[in-house]
């Protein structure tokens, strides 16, 4: 229940619909959880999760903190203290986190997941700009967060005939002698941290040419795209429990 949780914070982004008027476009429990396990012998102490944490609004700023300890030379700027009041009292009670002395800690049991999560990821993919897409960043951090295994993508493409998989009549160029096609996790590797199996399958692997690959992940509407790719996959998605609804949410970021 606690991974679940975690895995559910981990998505939560300023601004959201409870926090519209903050001006921050950051995934503060990656943050957090972050600056936890950089920080896993002192911990965090309530005077910086209190009074500087909240206003923390670039990759520069947590670099500084953790150069310097100086929490006066990180500007503050407009308040809102309910990241503290709540939601790290919160984290406490449900004993994800512990408070020890004035200082936060994750809990000796949550420790080890909550590294796998963070412990190879940089402050950098936690701040987004309002032209960048929420699947997109998280994709961008799967590739710190997860190894892949790149002899897969070939071997999907063998398998596919190096045919795209949405219409076998959708040629590109020779490439190596072949019809130039891309591979394409069906699941996003993003979504790993919700499952205990591999996303990194070749049964998970699609063939796509560029277009259909650029659309998947782009289009406005990617509906007849996910149906056919899920139709090709089927045997996968519902030996693994997963529905094309599903699918949707993840393409969709609902």
């Amino acid at each position: 229940c606690k991974e679940y949780i975690l895995n559910q914070l981990d998505n939560t982004k300023y601004p959201n619909d409870a926090t519209q008027k903050v001006s921050l476009q950051l995934f503060p429990f990656r943050i957090l959880l972050k600056l936890l396990v950089d920080e896993h012998e002192r911990g965090l102490s309530k005077e910086f999760v209190k009074e500087q944490l909240p206003y923390i609004k670039s990759a520069d700023d947590l670099i500084l903190y953790l150069k310097d300890r100086d929490l006066n030379k990180i500007a503050k700027h407009k308040e809102y203290d309910k990241f503290y009041t709540w939601v790290l009292n919160s984290l406490v009670n449900i004993e994800i986190l512990k408070l020890e002395d004035g200082h936060f800690f994750i809990v000796d049991e949550m420790y080890e997941y909550v590294k796998r999560l963070y412990g190879t990821l940089s402050y950098e993919t936690f701040f987004f700009h309002e032209t960048t897409l929420l699947c997109q960043l998280d994709n961008k951090t799967a590739h710190e967060r997860y190894k892949r295994d790149a002899r897969l993508i070939v071997e999907a493409k063998k398998r596919d005939g190096y045919s795209c998989m949405v219409d076998s009549q959708h040629r590109t160029f020779l490439s190596k002698g072949y019809n130039y096609v891309e591979g394409h996790h069906v699941v996003p590797m993003f979504q790993q941290k919700n499952y205990l199996f591999s996303l990194d399958d070749v049964d998970n692997i699609i063939s796509l040419c560029p277009t259909c690959h650029r659309e998947i992940h782009s289009g406005d509407d990617r509906e007849e795209i996910l149906q056919k790719v899920y139709a090709n996959n089927k045997s996968f998605m519902k030996s693994n429990g997963i529905t094309l609804e599903e699918l949707y949410k993840m393409y969709y970021c609902a």
